[in-house]
């Protein structure tokens, strides 16, 4: 028997397909469980789909974690049931093939190295030694080097200054599912964003909220960059024409680092309710970059 089963019977019966929000240290003590036994983030913070208890895989059904609980100790969380639409909730890298992936030469000597301003030329002696990249520095590589401006068709060249990091509490809305259209409220939760780039398209003031992972290619729960988005468009006093979600995939090879960059749809805002499942990628670019 799973902790899960009680839970998955009672969203079973719900006329709106969703249980909670609810403790769930509450949760768990209303059901004889131990709380002790049983770490929240891992059951709650699932940023990919191998990470989703087999049970509520299983059972087609989706768990977000929702901040603060409001009628218990600790966090909150929320079930979604949704039969045969699981799979709405994350993004599936292998739907996108990398089949045109561009090589850029950024060795030393390199065609694209020469075309650098002499700066960044330098700064790539410093990527160059170092064994291994971290999330940022994915990211900041990517910026410095133009190939984010590239990738997202920005109108400068490459993004010099280094991107902005947060991590904080919002609170926030949203629909989980089209099929399950009951309003969830993200309670002053914490929140953390890999990078916010501000900086323009097409002439249009755009800030890039940017979810960075390192390794093979996972499908992504579409909460890792959804609630950043919302986080991003409800709660920073910030004057712009839209907000991008933007997920870069880095991998290490043999001669320097594979990219794969995946814009995003934003979550629409004002008359129409923010629909977390309806977040689908709308372009990819893929580079292996030579160092």
């Amino acid at each position: 028997m799973s902790h899960w089963d009680p839970a998955l019977r009672s969203v079973r019966e719900a006329a709106n397909g969703i249980y909670g929000p609810r403790s769930f240290v509450g949760y768990l003590q209303e059901i004889g469980q131990d709380s002790s036994q049983y770490r929240t983030a891992t059951e709650l913070s699932i940023d990919t789909r191998p990470e989703l208890a087999s049970r509520l895989d299983d059972n087609d059904t989706m768990v977000l974690r929702l901040g603060r609980a409001t009628d218990g100790p600790g966090t909150q969380f929320a079930l979604v049931h949704v039969p045969d639409h699981l799979d709405d909730f994350f993004i599936d890298e292998r739907e996108f093939p990398p089949v045109d992936r561009e090589i850029l030469d950024y060795s030393e000597g390199g065609d694209d190295t020469l075309a650098l301003g002499q700066d960044v030329q330098d700064m790539l002696e410093v990527y160059r030694s170092l064994p291994t990249f971290s999330e940022t520095g994915f990211v900041n590589f990517a910026l410095s080097t133009g190939l984010l401006s590239r990738a997202l068709g920005l109108d400068s060249d490459r993004i010099g200054t280094a991107p902005t990091t947060v991590a904080s509490t919002f609170e926030f809305e949203f629909e989980p599912h089209p099929d399950r259209p009951t309003v969830l409220h993200h309670d002053d939760g914490q929140i953390e964003i890999d990078a916010l780039v501000m900086t323009r398209r097409n002439g249009e003031r755009i800030l890039f909220v940017i979810e960075a992972k390192c390794g093979g290619r996972h499908e992504l729960a579409k909460h890792k960059l959804g609630y950043p988005a919302l986080a991003a468009e409800t709660s920073l006093s910030l004057d712009v024409d839209r907000v991008v979600p933007v997920y870069l995939r880095a991998r290490p090879v043999k001669e320097g680092v594979r990219y794969s960059i995946y814009e995003c749809s934003g979550l629409p805002m004002g008359e129409e309710r923010p629909c977390l499942a309806k977040l689908h990628v709308i372009d990819d670019s893929h580079y292996e970059v030579r160092l």
